[in-house]
């Protein structure tokens, strides 16, 4: 299983980390089978690596995080934020 990506440009190439638990060579297969259509439309070289997951790993150098975005809350922060339908009826 993907449980994350990590995109980086240097000199003129572009890697691609794919963090995996498990089995993924089914995945890393068919992005292989890609890259070359990325190759072409991004007129740069498409490396593709696995390597280990690493928990709470996060990018810190990207164009959204220099612009200050927030990262979406989590399915259980989003529940608890949201009331519920059967509390808005009661109330």
């Amino acid at each position: 299983m993907i449980r994350a990506l990590e995109v980086r440009e240097r000199l003129g190439e572009i890697r691609i980390n794919v963090q995996a638990v498990g089995d993924a060579e089914l995945e890393l297969w068919a992005a292989h089978r890609q890259a070359r259509a990325l190759e072409e439309a991004l007129e740069r070289k498409v490396r593709i690596d696995k390597v280990p997951y690493r928990k709470g790993l996060r990018a810190i150098d990207t164009e959204l995080a220099r612009a200050g975005a927030t990262p979406r809350p989590r399915r259980r922060e989003r529940r608890a934020a949201a009331p519920s339908p059967r509390r808005r009826l009661q109330a």
